[in-house]
């Protein structure tokens, strides 16, 4: 499973389904206090554990408004849920139809099955760190990874193409099957122009080392248990064990009111420093550097550094000095 794109497969057809459903059963409604509305897919891919997904719309209770759930759950009770509460009908009706409905439910699937349920090429996106090699360096920072030092040398024009190809395809689906107007063919033509341009006019001269963004890494000896103790350690702007975290980030972009609903992920850059003095220098600079595509800052000059996505399908991107 590609949790990025849509794919002719049961589970992207099950989703599409319910998006089509509720659409059109809100549509119906008049008001826009209304009785619960429900939609549910049971998955019985046997390449992967038994789940459901229930979409729920029904009053909240209190202050009025109305809820829309989203429960995914095992058939062995493990449960993730979400849930929001849009001012109106017409709120409800955008988030129902958003294009980024379909991919918000499959990352929930992979969040609740695990990275097992992904395509193996995805997999291989998110370094496989086995072997638990670990690659130091004088700046102190180092992985416990097998990945090596690799010079960042991706294929722009290929990469850019395969995109706008993954969302062509989920815009012409969504066009189809919710009857949703050609903004999103648009919308998805420009991104992917965008960001085609921005890659192939940023150039990178500095060696970047890739590892899963759950794994160990160490900045001055000191060990950050993956990216989330690493932002952890950014907001609070407390040390660990003598090491500083700063950070620049940027929120993945919204198009409409409804991509706020579903959209919480950010483009993260990260700074280290042994001393109050040192980290304020760093993110000055770190803030003030213009950033090439999806926000991407990293420069041997503010080394040790680290990027990441924002996404758990992407992996650590690492500056070393």
């Amino acid at each position: 499973m590609n949790p990025n794109v849509f794919e002719i497969d049961p589970l992207d057809l099950g989703i599409s389904r319910i998006q089509f459903n509720l659409s059109k059963r809100i549509r119906g409604v008049e008001a826009d206090v209304f009785d619960v509305i429900s939609e549910k897919y049971e998955s019985r891919d046997s390449t992967m554990p038994l789940f459901s997904i229930e979409v729920n719309c029904f009053p909240k209770t209190e202050k009025g408004g109305v809820v829309l759930q989203f429960i995914f759950k095992t058939v062995s009770g493990e449960r993730l849920e979400r849930s929001t509460v849009p001012k109106s009908k017409d709120e409800i009706v955008q988030a129902v139809e958003n294009r980024k409905f379909l991919l918000f439910c499959k990352q929930m699937v992979v969040q609740l099955l695990g990275d097992e349920v992904l395509d193996e090429d995805i997999r291989k996106e998110i370094v496989n760190d086995s072997t638990g090699m670990e690659v130091s360096t004088k700046s102190g920072l180092s992985t416990f990874c097998s990945v090596g030092n690799q010079k960042e040398s991706t294929l722009k024009v290929n990469d850019g193409l395969q995109v706008f190809k993954n969302d062509l395809k989920q815009a012409l689906f969504s066009v189809r099957t919710v009857e949703k107007k050609c903004y999103h063919l648009i919308i998805s033509l420009v991104d992917w122009a965008k960001r085609l341009f921005q890659s192939n006019c940023a150039k990178s001269d500095h060696t970047i080392i890739k590892i899963a963004h759950n794994k160990t890494i160490k900045v001055f000896g000191v060990t950050f248990h993956g990216i989330e103790e690493v932002i952890e350690y950014a907001r609070k702007g407390i040390p660990k064990e003598g090491v500083y975290v700063g950070k620049d980030f940027e929120r993945y972009p919204c198009f409409d009111s409804s991509d706020y609903v579903y959209e919480n992920r950010y483009y993260w850059n990260f700074v280290f420093a042994q001393s109050e003095e040192e980290l304020n220098r760093k993110v000055n600079s770190l803030i003030l550097r213009k950033p090439e595509a999806n926000y991407k800052k990293l420069t041997d000059e503010l080394a040790p550094m680290v990027y990441w996505e924002g996404d758990p399908y992407y992996p650590m991107e690492i500056v070393n000095e």
